[in-house]
């Protein structure tokens, strides 16, 4: 089949589509370089079974996940124009960069071509299903790719080969939409809880998890009192802003919403139902934005906060401002200043959800 050939206004105007197996379980690495030893991820829920097995060039980790969000998003708007799509797809290296939100200098193009080995040579061994197939697999995600470049040296164009698997999560219309300012998520911690959100959440106003499951589902190898530590640098016990999101951390448990006024009702009703029996609108408390740091998580004053313009990064690092300071205003934390505070929020639907919290 004739390789599909993409056009500039379909390279650059396009909706980020992220597929559902590979947000659902840990297939790439929260590392930047990747795992150097094979993994393994049982789920004893579902029984599914993933075995990662790197390159020598290390596995494939979740910055590198970017450029197949890329491609699942050309295909799945070439299927829904009612277009043929085969496994092999050219794109220019220019328009991908742009579109994950990184630079075009030389280093940006020397860091797609080692993204792009490591898709390439990462092999995954899963009996998860696409579409209607149910069968163990041992695959890589991206086959094949090849530069084309002009006699000057430059990069004009990547002919980049999807797997069978791939190609199938994309054709059965199991993917999501996701916020695209996702790629400028530096954490890969935030990137997987963002995924698991937004995966989960769907049409629901609200959905939690378990903080050792979440670790499970983040493919994370660290202790879990580290794993909960760092975690708490990014979402901590008061509603955190995550792109289109909202999440805090209550004791061992991870909540996340689809709107600040319901994550700010629900830790209002919480308050309520261990400290008095019913609650007034008066005692809503104020929200106070402030953000989390870029480089440490660190959370700093509003005042401090750099515009939300911010310049393109490199596939697997933050570009913070000079000297390593500056506050990412991807992550946004809304912190309860006290009970004597002003509303905030709209009185009465926030009094209205706390009523029917509190039946």
């Amino acid at each position: 089949m004739r390789q599909r050939e993409f056009r500039q206004d379909e390279l650059r105007a396009f909706a980020s589509k992220d597929d559902q197996a590979s947000m659902a379980f840990p297939f790439f690495s929260l590392r930047k370089g990747g795992e150097k030893e094979p993994v393994s991820f049982v789920d004893p829920r579902s029984g599914t079974r993933i075995e990662i097995l790197p390159s020598t060039n290390g596995s494939a980790t979740i910055w590198d996940k970017d450029i197949l969000i890329y491609l699942a998003s050309l295909i799945r708007k070439s299927l829904d124009a009612g277009q043929i799509i085969s496994n092999t797809l050219a794109v220019t290296a220019a328009d991908l960069l742009e579109a994950i939100r990184r630079g075009s200098g030389g280093r940006d193009y020397r860091e797609l071509e080692c993204a792009l080995d490591r898709l390439v040579g990462t092999r995954f061994k899963t009996n998860l299903p696409t579409g209607m197939m149910v069968e163990k697999q041992n695959f890589s995600v991206l086959t094949a790719y090849e530069f084309r470049e002009s006699r000057q040296g430059r990069m004009t164009c990547i002919h980049i080969t999807v797997s069978e698997w791939f190609l199938r999560s994309i054709q059965s219309k199991t993917i999501v939409t996701i916020d695209p300012d996702y790629f400028l998520l530096a954490s890969g911690i935030a990137r997987r809880v963002y995924e698991l959100a937004r995966k989960h959440l769907g049409d629901q106003p609200s959905f939690k998890i378990k903080l050792t499951r979440l670790q499970q589902k983040c493919g994370s190898t660290r202790a879990h009192r580290q794993f909960k530590h760092d975690l708490g640098r990014i979402i901590g016990e008061r509603p955190t802003r995550l792109l289109d999101l909202w999440a805090f951390q209550d004791g061992e448990t991870l909540f996340a919403f689809q709107t600040e006024l319901a994550a700010s009702a629900e830790i209002c009703a919480a308050a309520a139902l261990t400290t008095v029996p019913a609650i007034g609108v008066s005692a809503i408390p104020r929200s106070a934005v402030v953000d989390v740091s870029a480089n440490n998580g660190a959370v700093v004053p509003s005042t401090t906060r750099q515009s939300d313009a911010r310049g393109p990064r490199p596939l697997h690092e933050n570009r913070a401002a000079s000297g390593g300071q500056g506050a990412d205003p991807i992550l946004r934390s809304e912190r309860i200043n006290g009970p004597h505070d002003p509303v905030r929020l709209g009185d009465a639907i926030s009094a209205l959800l706390i009523q029917e919290r509190l039946r």
